[in-house]
């Protein structure tokens, strides 16, 4: 079964999308300059791939963040040698098995473009504005991907800025979602079961990405004594927030491959 989006059957006018019944014709409303955000580049072409079936993208979300997960467990014990307690897990894009982590990233970012189309078709214009966060989140995980960090003690380069902007992006971005969802979900009728999820899940992340920034502001902060202050658990907060982001992602794309195997 489809959980297509219906509307209005005109084009609007100034969008790079032909097709009516296309999920963009929803969001894409600024004109063909749009087409220059990676993530709405991904996204468009997954939708005109697989735009009249949402089964299909719902498993193709699950697959990437199935291999996204997959991946990261694997750099887990592939370099056992950094502490997850005390290290980023960007920091196992440096050395050995580190060509792993862009993989695991891309295909994150190919499975979350796959569920926010589905999202798009299930839930339609009063998705809207969830979709721009969801896209910002995709965005800045191809920025880590393709931008690598700085070691934890190492001086900040500029590659290193770009890739902490691309990761606070992804966090404040996709936790917005979750919470914007939250609401959308909650007023309908085959999505409230996640409502509540979504908030808990939502508001949670937020207090942990709060903490790891507080965490990452301090590490190299010194204090009257000259000793500086780096917490052995700042790895901690940032893997308990991926992990509770990732469930949400996974809840997401699970609930839309069952509503559309009814």
């Amino acid at each position: 079964m489809s959980n297509h989006a219906s509307g209005d059957p005109r084009v609007d006018h100034g969008t790079f999308i032909e097709a009516p019944d296309s999920a963009f014709r929803l969001i894409s409303t600024s004109g063909g300059r749009l087409i220059t955000s990676p993530s709405l580049a991904l996204a468009l072409a997954l939708d005109r791939l697989f735009r009249q079936n949402t089964a299909v993208l719902a498993w193709l979300a699950l697959i990437g963040l199935s291999v996204a997960a997959l991946t990261l467990a694997g750099l887990h014990l592939l370099k056992s040698d950094l502490s997850p307690s005390s290290h980023f897990i960007s920091e196992y894009r440096l050395g050995d098995y580190g060509a792993l982590l862009p993989g695991g990233l891309l295909a994150l970012a190919i499975g979350g473009a796959a569920l926010t189309i589905g999202l798009i078709q299930a839930l339609g214009r009063s998705g809207r504005r969830g979709v721009w966060l969801l896209l910002a989140w995709i965005s800045g995980v191809l920025l880590c991907a393709v931008f690598p960090t700085d070691p934890k003690e190492a001086v900040l380069t500029a590659i290193g800025r770009v890739h902490n902007l691309g990761a606070g992006l992804a966090f404040v971005a996709l936790n917005s979602a979750i919470l914007f969802y939250g609401h959308r979900f909650r007023q309908h009728p085959h999505w409230s079961a996640l409502g509540v999820p979504s908030y808990v899940l939502g508001t949670l992340g937020s207090l942990l990405f709060l903490l790891g920034s507080l965490q990452y502001s301090l590490l190299h902060v010194s204090f009257p004594l000259g000793v500086g202050f780096s917490p052995e658990w700042v790895g901690l907060t940032e893997r308990g927030l991926c992990l509770v982001l990732l469930l949400w992602l996974v809840l997401a794309a699970g609930r839309l491959a069952m509503l559309e195997a009814r």
